[in-house]
Order: structure tokens, then C-alpha cells, then sequence
């Protein structure tokens, strides 16, 4: 075949589908002869996505000659990276310039300027003002310098300087054989002085003693003046010879075997074990307990005594709460209150009170000439000629005649005969209670056996059998019972039940909030607020619809939701799970250079193999016209990963569609000028997994 050579002119974009890669030889696009483009703004700018590999060889010795030359300037948003050697005429600027090695004869320049580091195994600036050097490791012959700042200083010989200024400086070990002077030094590691006596400020040390304030000391710390601990002083023998002062003392073990103190002040006095043999003092005051032998406090208050054990020949005191009292002789009190006490015996020829509260008495007599009060009373050989009570509980009462506005008995009364006009009852068992009339308000029994009437306000029994109700007429307020068998119920309000049982009954209108029939039959319609269907029966055709079967149209006026299978004139047409089946919209935005996910455009590795979809793609300009184009996009989910083809009909509109490893559907865009909206719809279905 004869080739043809001829100029070939575009005035539409050339999309070359071709994937070829690219080598010396062969490509999607591949020039034996130069390539020129012409122009001065973006829309003829070279977008270049992928690797550029310029072959040519040529050794650059000069601004013209390279294998690449470029007569504007290089602008790079990554790092620029240089095999060979770098040769700069003009001014360097860089936010950061790193480099493995930088060998030069001598770098001459009236000021350098080094944002973040300067990093060299040499450094030579004898007349430079840096402002600051942070270094690893930094070995010089010597630094002169004015001010220093520096985190770590090590110098192997010495250093020589004026004045050295740290606020805080760290060092493993400082020897100064010469001499410090210091406004302020602070150590935290090892600080050794090499003479026999050392004074630091007020601190005085000699022969292995340390003196504060004290320039000759003869113990090992010996201090002049007070001493002021803040958290705790651990010792195993504490020897004051005149005082200790102290807001709080814990001594755990201590043994002292003599307080003397004129007066001993102390804001809380806390020991395990106090042994003393004897503590004189105005007061004191224990929060816990005092345990001791022998305890003399004649003139003392004590707020609570617990004790195993007291022995006193006489024990005075204003108000004892104890868990037990043992008085071998005697107890006398003004009053005497033990609420709790168990006493096994009182003997007294008159035991006169106010008031006598206790919980048990076993007596052979009791006479109360006011009352007896008592929350349990048990007299079962007492016979009392008048009893007044505002409330009496008791097991069994055994009286011949009762007066009493009211008796609350818990478990039974038992009389021959019973007569109480105004009481009130809350429970009456008996086999055969016969009477004229009982006029209750309200009876709960387990039966009423009535030969006449029951007549009443209110008739509750939830739990009755009643064999027959004759009624001309039965007006209630609420007729609450469990089965009704009856010809007809007339309610003129309502009937409310949890279940109605009526196969026969012709009902005019039923209002329920929650209805539950096996089958409901009816001729006019059904107005419900909702309608619950509990039978799980599944749908098998027209006219078996499980729990529900229309046998006329139906129309639903709101969203319709089937957990399923949808059917159609026999037909599953039931979507894939995976599928976009109602009409999605997207705005995307104009000039997005880097791939951007288009919303609720994505398919789920789990479910989806692959997808056909369509995208309508409308861009919205207020110059030149608006922007067309109908996208149909398939992808296939394989081993490896998504792939996928695009194909349009319509106008350019500068959108590529990608897809991630995910199945999340992404665009770019190109600058559209007078640009005012981009909208996408789409809508796809799919294959499953």
C-alpha cells in the first residue's frame, strides 16, 4: 500500500481508544517527526498523565545545550531530583534543599539564609551571625560565639567563655576542678566537689557531713534553724530534745515513753496503738476509739463509748447509746432509753416512768394507770378491762364483747356471731355466712352464692362464673368480664375487650386502635388507623396472598415496601440488589482535576459483578450554549479488579469517568469557561456476585 502524507486538520478533540504502551518503537501515538502546539492559554495546554522518558543523551554544558531545554522557567510541585552535578548561575531559594553530598571549593555569599536546617560533617563560617544550630553532634576546635542556646553541650576538653547562661541545662556529670560561680545552678544528676569542704549559698559539707545554715556541722545532716518537710519524713527513731511542731504526726509503731507538754495543739492526732500509763489533759478528742486498761475521766463528755468490756465502780454519764450495757450492782437514771436492749430480768417494787418503750416485756403483772403503748403486745393470761387502741395487730384476740371504731385483723376474725353496722372490711372468709342484708362497697371473693339478688352501684368479678344474669334491663357504667354468651348485647356507647367472639352478629361500626380476628368478614369497607396482619403465610398467586388477598384493585397512595419477591402477570420482576433503579442525581463541579466520587454512584464488591448504567450529563453555561452528552458506562468486577469502558453520544464535555478498587464510581473535569452548573443522572442495573 502507497503511504499517503497530508496535513490533517481537527477542529474536534482526537480520543485515541488505543492502549499500546509506549517504547522506541511503538505507541498509541507515535511521531517520526517533531510535535509543535501553539498556544498561549489553557485550553491548549498539554495535560501529560503518565511517565515522559526523553531518550536523548546530550551531556548539558550550558543553558543551550542539553537534552532538554526549556527557554522559561521549570515549576515542579514534587521534589526535583539531579543524578549528576547541579550547576546554578543565578540565586538559589529553596524551602528545603537536600542533597547526599554538597562538595564545594568555597561558598562566598553576603548572607544565607536556612529556614529549618543546615546539615554538614564540616562547617566553616568564621565571620557568619546563625541564629540558631541544632546538631547531634558537633566536634570543633573552638566557638566563638556571643549567645548560645543549646539543648546538649559535650565538650570532651574544656570550655573557655565569659559568661555561660542556661535556664535549664542537663548534664551527666559536671567536674569543675578550678571553681563554679553561679547565680543559680540546678543538678539533677551527679554533682562532685573534690574538696573537703564545699560551700554552696547556705549549704556547708565537710568530712561527710552536710550543714544548712550551720558552717560546721557534726552530724551527717545538721541544721540550724527550722526544718520544714511538706510530704513525710520516714525514720526509724525521731529524737527531739526540746519540741516537735507539727500540723500532722503519723508515727504507725511509735513507742514514746514520755509526752511532756505544757500545752499540745494538734489539728488531727492519728495512731494505730496508744499505750500510756498515764494522760492528764483538759480534753481530748478521739474520732475512732480509746483502748485501754483502766480509763479515769471523771469530768469528761465522750460523744459514743464502744467497749467489750467496762468495769467501773460507778459510771456517770448524761446519754449512753451502747450495743449492750452489763451492770452487775445496779442501773440509775433519770431515763432510761434502749430501744434495741434485750434485759433478761428487771426486778423493781415500783418502776415509776413518763414513758416505757421497750419491745419485749415478760411480767407477772403490769399496771398502767395512763396506757400501754406497744407495736406487739402478747398477754395471753392477762385479763384486761379495757382496751383503747388506735391501731391493734395481734394473732389471735379472744374477747367476749368488742366496741372499737375500727379492727384491722391480717389474717382471720372468728365469732359466733359478728356485728359491725358501719365497718368496713377488706376481707371476709367464711363457709356459710347467712344474713338479712350485706351492705358492702366493694367484695372480692373467690364465690358469692347469693339465693335471691345481688344488688350493687358496681359489679366487678374477673374471675366469676356466673351460671345465668336474667335482666329486663342491665345499665352499667363498665361491664368488665371474661365470656358473654348472650341472643344480643345492645351497647349504646362502646364494647371494649381484648377479644370479641361474635360469628353471627350484624355490627353497624366497629373502632378499634388494635384489632386481631382469624377472619373478618365484612359488606361496607374497613376505616382503620392500622391494620396488623400477623399471619406469616406466604404468597403463592392472586388469589392466595397469604395474610392478605384483594380480590379488586388496590392502590397505595405512599411508599410501598416488599421484603421479598415482587410478581408481575407471573412474572418475578424483583431488582437485583445491587441495582439503581430509581433515577439518581448528582452536581458535580467544573474543573476537578483530581478523580472525585460522584454520590451514591457506587457498586458493592460483595454483591455486584457487573453493571451497565446510563449517565446524562447536562453542563449549564452563560456563554456559548450549553453542554449534552449521554454516557453509557460497563464494568466488570474480575479477580484482579473493577474495569471499565465509557462511551458517549453528545457534546465534549471534558468528564472522565474512573472507578476505585472499592466499586465507587469517580470523574474529572476540564475548565469550562462561563461555566455556571454540571448535572449528572443515572440510574443502572446489574448482575450479582
Amino acid at each position: 500500500m502507497a503511504n499517503i502524507y497530508s496535513n490533517l486538520f481537527f477542529n474536534q478533540p482526537i480520543s485515541i481508544l488505543d492502549s499500546t504502551a509506549s517504547s522506541l518503537s511503538s505507541a498509541s501515538l507515535f511521531l517520526y517527526g517533531g510535535a509543535t502546539v501553539q498556544g498561549n492559554s489553557n485550553l491548549f495546554t498539554t495535560n501529560i498523565s503518565g511517565l515522559t522518558t526523553i531518550t536523548d543523551s546530550t551531556e548539558a554544558t550550558n543553558d543551550t545545550t542539553a537534552a532538554l531545554v526549556v527557554y522559561g522557567g521549570i515549576g515542579t510541585k514534587n521534589n526535583l531530583y539531579v543524578k549528576g552535578n547541579a550547576v546554578i548561575s543565578g540565586s538559589l531559594t529553596a524551602g528545603s534543599f537536600a542533597v547526599q553530598d554538597l562538595i564545594a571549593s568555597s561558598i562566598t555569599a553576603s548572607n544565607i539564609l536556612v529556614n529549618t536546617k543546615v546539615s554538614s560533617a564540616s562547617f566553616y563560617a568564621p565571620l557568619a551571625t546563625i541564629s540558631n544550630i541544632v546538631a547531634t553532634a558537633f566536634s570543633t576546635g573552638s566557638i566563638d560565639a556571643t549567645g548560645m542556646t543549646i539543648g546538649t553541650i559535650l565538650a570532651t576538653l574544656q570550655i573557655s567563655a565569659g559568661n555561660i547562661y542556661s535556664v535549664s541545662a542537663s548534664s551527666g556529670s559536671l567536674d569543675l576542678s578550678t571553681g563554679l560561680t553561679s547565680a543559680s545552678a540546678y543538678i539533677t544528676g551527679l554533682l562532685r566537689a573534690t574538696h573537703d569542704s564545699n560551700t554552696l549559698g547556705n549549704l556547708y559539707t565537710t568530712a561527710g557531713n552536710v550543714g544548712i545554715n550551720n558552717t560546721a556541722p557534726s552530724y551527717t545532716v545538721d541544721v540550724t534553724g527550722e526544718m520544714r518537710v511538706s510530704n513525710s519524713i520516714t525514720t526509724s527513731t525521731l529524737l527531739a530534745s526540746t519540741s516537735v511542731s507539727s500540723g500532722q504526726i503519723n508515727a504507725t509503731n511509735a513507742t514514746i515513753s514520755n509526752i511532756v507538754s505544757t500545752n499540745l495543739s494538734s489539728g488531727n492526732f492519728a495512731v494505730t496503738d496508744l499505750s500510756a500509763t498515764n494522760i492528764t489533759a483538759s480534753n481530748i478528742l478521739v474520732n475512732t476509739k480509746v483502748s485501754s486498761a483502766s480509763f479515769y475521766a471523771p469530768l469528761a463528755t465522750i460523744s459514743n463509748v464502744v467497749a467489750t468490756d467496762i468495769s467501773s465502780g460507778s459510771l456517770n454519764v448524761t446519754d449512753v447509746t451502747a450495743a449492750s450495757i452489763f451492770a452487775n450492782t445496779q442501773v440509775s437514771s433519770a431515763s432510761f432509753y434502749a430501744p434495741l436492749a434485750t434485759i433478761s430480768n428487771v426486778v423493781a417494787t415500783a418502776t415509776s416512768t413518763g414513758t416505757l418503750n421497750v419491745t419485749d416485756v415478760t411480767a407477772a403483772s403490769i399496771f398502767a394507770n395512763t396506757q400501754v403503748s406497744s407495736a406487739s403486745f402478747y398477754a395471753p393470761l392477762a385479763t384486761i378491762s379495757n382496751i383503747v387502741a388506735t391501731a391493734m395487730s395481734s394473732g389471735s384476740l379472744n374477747v367476749t364483747d368488742v366496741t372499737a371504731a375500727s379492727i384491722f385483723a391480717n389474717t382471720q376474725v372468728s365469732s359466733a356471731s359478728f356485728y359491725a353496722p358501719l365497718a368496713t372490711i377488706s376481707n371476709i372468709v367464711a363457709t356459710a355466712m347467712s344474713s338479712g342484708s350485706l351492705n358492702v362497697t366493694d367484695v372480692t371473693a373467690a364465690s358469692i352464692f347469693a339465693n335471691t339478688q345481688v344488688s350493687s352501684a358496681s359489679f366487678y368479678a374477673p374471675l366469676a362464673t356466673i351460671s345465668n344474669i336474667v335482666a329486663t334491663a342491665m345499665s352499667s357504667g363498665s361491664l368488665n368480664v371474661t365470656d358473654v354468651t348472650a341472643a344480643s348485647i345492645f351497647a349504646n356507647t362502646q364494647v371494649s375487650s381484648a377479644s370479641v367472639y361474635a360469628p353471627l352478629a350484624t355490627i353497624s361500626n366497629i373502632v378499634s386502635t388494635a384489632s386481631s380476628s382469624g377472619t373478618l368478614n365484612v359488606t361496607t369497607g374497613v376505616t382503620s388507623g392500622t391494620l396488623l396482619a400477623i399471619n406469616t403465610d406466604d404468597a403463592t398467586g392472586v388469589a392466595t396472598g397469604g395474610s392478605l388477598t384483594v380480590l379488586g384493585g388496590a392502590a397505595v397512595s405512599k411508599k410501598l415496601y416488599v421484603g421479598t419477591s415482587l410478581y408481575a402477570n407471573t412474572r418475578n420482576i424483583t431488582p437485583s440488589l445491587g441495582d439503581i433503579w430509581s433515577e439518581l442525581s448528582f452536581s458535580a463541579s467544573n474543573n476537578q482535576s483530581s478523580a472525585a466520587d460522584v454520590t451514591d454512584f457506587v457498586f458493592d464488591n460483595a454483591v455486584v459483578r457487573a453493571f451497565h448504567t446510563m449517565v446524562s450529563i447536562t453542563i449549564v453555561r452563560s456563554v456559548g450554549g450549553n453542554l449534552y452528552a449521554n454516557f453509557e458506562l460497563k464494568g466488570i468486577q474480575k479477580g484482579s479488579g473493577w474495569v471499565v469502558n465509557s462511551s458517549y453520544v453528545g457534546d465534549y464535555t471534558g468528564i472522565v469517568f474512573s472507578i476505585t478498587a472499592s466499586g465507587q464510581i469517580q470523574y474529572t473535569s476540564t475548565n469550562q469557561l462561563s461555566w455556571t452548573s454540571s448535572t449528572m443522572k443515572f440510574r443502572g442495573y446489574t448482575t450479582s456476585v
